[in-house]
């Protein structure tokens, strides 16, 4: 009697402690980040004369994960010029808002970016005439290929841009690579060289441009 009753109790106990263990609350997996906010500074020099300084820009920009590695982007940038064409009506400064859709996979440690968009240039002039309206609409598409080198720095090996706009010649491709440094899961700050060219339209061809360092802040939410 005493062997079955026994046995009764430690089945009894078995049976409350199974479902216990199977019902035991487990910590809630980490929410991803699905939106980020960034602020970049520039300063830039013309490329074929780098000691002459053109212009500084501020950029803001928002960007929301929409799922399945796709984004959706929008940007504003501000440029003060040292120099401004005679015919704009902006004085020494330049407004560009811009929109772009994005994708992003993975392969290790590299990640590979493609992206297109629309923008519009407030003050980009055409140099075929001293009284042509501003370009205004325009389109761009971007690669990037970026290099995780450690938890905390990653290589931006390459940000590749085309844009032109959508009535006349305004051929600006550039070309940039730079390091974003991980402060925490939510910041991160990064420094990139560029290096940019541009075609008018004026049969001089694409011809060098801008040289610019930019340094950059994001935050993820």
């Amino acid at each position: 009697m005493k062997i079955i009753a026994s046995s009764i109790f430690a089945g009894a106990l078995l049976t409350l402690a199974v479902p216990a263990s199977a019902g035991a609350p487990t910590a809630p997996s980490p929410t991803p980040l699905g939106d980020s906010l960034s602020l970049e500074l520039s300063p830039e020099w013309g490329a074929t004369s780098p000691n002459a300084y053109k212009d500084t820009y501020l950029k803001f920009g928002y960007s929301h994960n929409l799922g399945n590695g796709f984004s959706l982007g929008v940007s504003l940038q501000a440029t003060a010029n040292a120099t401004a064409p005679t015919n704009s009506s902006f004085g020494t400064g330049a407004f560009q808002p811009e929109t772009t859709l994005g994708y992003k996979w993975k392969q290790d440690v590299f990640t590979f970016g493609v992206s297109g968009g629309v923008g519009y240039n407030s003050a980009a002039y055409s140099s075929t005439s001293a009284t042509s309206p501003a370009v205004g609409a325009y389109y761009l598409v971007s690669g990037t290929v970026d290099w995780k080198l450690s938890s905390k720095w990653t290589w931006n090996v390459v940000n590749a841009r085309y844009r032109n706009a959508f009535s006349e010649t305004w051929v600006t491709p550039k070309v940039a690579t730079g390091l974003t440094y991980q402060i925490d899961p939510r910041q991160a700050t990064y420094v990139a060289v560029g290096y940019a060219w541009k075609d008018t339209g004026n049969g001089a061809g694409l011809v060098a441009d801008k040289i610019n360092l930019a340094l950059g802040y994001k935050l993820g939410f």
